[in-house]
Order: C-alpha cells, then sequence, then structure tokens
C-alpha cells in the first residue's frame, strides 16, 4: 500500500508539475513570437527600398507623381508559421523584392484568415496564438504594440493584411478534380483564388463510365439507331473521408512545412473531422432525352433504348453524377459524358 501510495503522489505530482510547465512554455513562446514581430515591424519602418524593384515598378507604368506611395514595404505571411519581410510595387503585386524570411517559434501561428501586416497602416494587427492562448500586435498612432489581453474595445482591423498564398491565410487549395470547398472562400489568394477555402471536402470521383456500344476514347460519341438500346457501366470512388490517408494527408504547399508545422496541421484536420462518415448514397444517369435512373451501387450497370422520330440524327448528352449523403456531388465533365447521336 506504502508502495502504491507513492507511486500516485508521484504520477500527481508530475501532471501538476506538467500542466504549470505547459501554461509557462505557451507564455514563453507566444511573448517571443510577439517580440520578434514587434522587432520586425520597426526594422521594416527603417530599411530602405531596393534600387532595382523601384526601377521596375516605374517600368511598370506608375511614377512618383501618383498618388499613394510607389513601393510598400510589408510582412506577409506564407503559411501558419512562417513569414517574409519584403517590398513590394504598390501597382503590381508580381514586383516584389523579399529582405528576409522568418519563422515563428514552434507551434506559434498567425490566426486563420489574416495574412501579416503593411507598413504603415494604422489600428491593424494580427493575432497569434499557440494551443488555447492568444497574442495581439498592432500599430496605432505610430506605436508598436503587443498584449496578451483582449482588444476588442480597440477597434483594431486584423483581417486587411496583405494579399498572399493561400496557405499564407491558413486555408487549402481545393483540387476540383476530386475536393470541393466549403465556408470561406478566399478570393484574394495570390496561388489560387478561384479554390482557396477554408476547409476542403473530398467528392466522389467518376473512375470509369462507358457504354456497349463503346463510345469513342476521344469523342466520347457513340453512334445507334433508332429503337437500339445501350448498355452504360460505370464506377465510383467512394468518400472516405480519412484525415490520415496518406494522399490527403498534406497539399503540395503543406509538403514544404517542418514536422512541428505538420504536426499541427495533423492535429488540426483532425479536431474538425466529422464523427460522421460520409459516403454515395446514389448515382444520377440522365439519358438525355428526359429520362434518367437512380442507382445504389458504387459499381454498375444499366440499359436504355433510344428513338429518333425526326429526319435528322437525333443527338442525346448522357450525364453520369455521384451524390453523398451530405449532399456533395462528383464533378461534371470528363469521364462522366458520353453523347448519344441516333440515325432516324
Amino acid at each position: 500500500m506504502r508502495i502504491l501510495k507513492i507511486f500516485f503522489t508521484a504520477v500527481l505530482i508530475l501532471l501538476i508539475l506538467g500542466f504549470f510547465g505547459s501554461f509557462a512554455g505557451k507564455q514563453i513562446l507566444l511573448s517571443t513570437a510577439l517580440r520578434q514581430v514587434k522587432a520586425d515591424i520597426k526594422f521594416l519602418s527603417k530599411s530602405s527600398t531596393p534600387s532595382g524593384l523601384i526601377q521596375d515598378c516605374l517600368e511598370y507604368g506608375t511614377s512618383f507623381s501618383d498618388d499613394g506611395p510607389l513601393v510598400r514595404t510589408q510582412i506577409r505571411f506564407t503559411s501558419g508559421g512562417n513569414y517574409v519581410l519584403e517590398s513590394v510595387c504598390e501597382a503590381e503585386e508580381s514586383l516584389r523584392s523579399v529582405i528576409k524570411k522568418k519563422s515563428l517559434p514552434p507551434l506559434v501561428r498567425i490566426s486563420k484568415s489574416q495574412s501579416g501586416i503593411i507598413q504603415g497602416q494604422e489600428a491593424h494587427g494580427i493575432e497569434l496564438y499557440i494551443f488555447d492562448k492568444t497574442g495581439t500586435i498592432y500599430v496605432d498612432n505610430g506605436i508598436v504594440t503587443t498584449t496578451t489581453k483582449s482588444v476588442d474595445d480597440l477597434n483594431i482591423i486584423f483581417n486587411d493584411g496583405p494579399p498572399t498564398v493561400c496557405g499564407g491565410y491558413g486555408y487549402s487549395c481545393c483540387n476540383d478534380g476530386f475536393q470541393t470547398g466549403q465556408d470561406f472562400q478566399q478570393i484574394n489568394a495570390l496561388d489560387c483564388p478561384k479554390s482557396c477555402y477554408s476547409s476542403c471536402i473530398e467528392k466522389p470521383v467518376v473512375l470509369n463510365f462507358n457504354s456497349e456500344p463503346a463510345a469513342s476514347s476521344d469523342s466520347r460519341i457513340v453512334f445507334l439507331n433508332s429503337a437500339d438500346f445501350i448498355e452504360f457501366v460505370y464506377t465510383i470512388s467512394n468518400v472516405k473521408g480519412d484525415v490520415f490517408a496518406q494522399e490527403n494527408l498534406f497539399s503540395e504547399e503543406e509538403e514544404s512545412l517542418g514536422w512541428d508545422d505538420k504536426l499541427l496541421e495533423i492535429l488540426e484536420k483532425y479536431s474538425k473531422q466529422d464523427v460522421q462518415t460520409d459516403g454515395v448514397e446514389k448515382v444520377i444517369i440522365t439519358f438525355g432525352d428526359g429520362n434518367s435512373e437512380e442507382l445504389l451501387d458504387l459499381h454498375g450497370r444499366t440499359e436504355h433504348t433510344y428513338f429518333c422520330n425526326g429526319k435528322t440524327t437525333c443527338v442525346y448528352n448522357v450525364t453520369l453524377q455521384a451524390v453523398t449523403k451530405f449532399g456533395i456531388m462528383s464533378s461534371p465533365g470528363g469521364l462522366s459524358k458520353i453523347q448519344v447521336q441516333v440515325k432516324p
């Protein structure tokens, strides 16, 4: 009994030390990050603009007489924990010169939808966080201030930083072929403005859609005579939504992250994973002549008879689409379409 008492007492002490150690560790890392960014803001205020960038900006068509500065300096995040100090031509975002590349301390991240700070903006700032602890750095009346307290009453703007890549906002470039974007779309993303979303959901993919008689592999056209029947054969991928599946674990831009960044991404994706798993609920074949059919299997076949009562060839566009339980649909086009041309 005495040994058990000593054991449980030791475990309790370790848990208490671990709790306070974790709290102090988070505070130290967050404070270090805030001081680092504050120093970078002050560094930018004293840095000079590269002459080559000024020349490129002038050649683009801007001039010193135009309203506003010719070149601005800024802190721009390229991922949750990495950022650059750079100069940018106001008239053309692609004309930029990187001054420094920096990284936040381990596990510290910028809040999602925020992208950085533009030098000279007043009442603007960013929020940094490490797990459940948040800190703020902002510029007001020319003074750079850091705090771990709430700034709700200060009217600080957080979501008006410089345009950056999708990962810099904490979002993901969804692949239209097998993903659909969810929640907020970031149309200012420099790399994928049409597919940058706060989250990407896996959608079913048409793996095969063909017919007998077979459609041409190039044109996807099949020819029939009126009153002939055709058999359609299809295969659809299921939607597993496994956050730890290797092919879905990291996007291309996330692959370059360090292991501490990747660990945070895994934890974040796992925390967002819905306990309900999605799956293909039905497969709809629209025959193009006003008729359609719903099927329940991921792989199957069905027959249809076409008629053409006119004097010219009748053209019917057949489409295949899979729908999940949560209403996510497969992409149209490509393998999901076959054209049937029927002679009278």
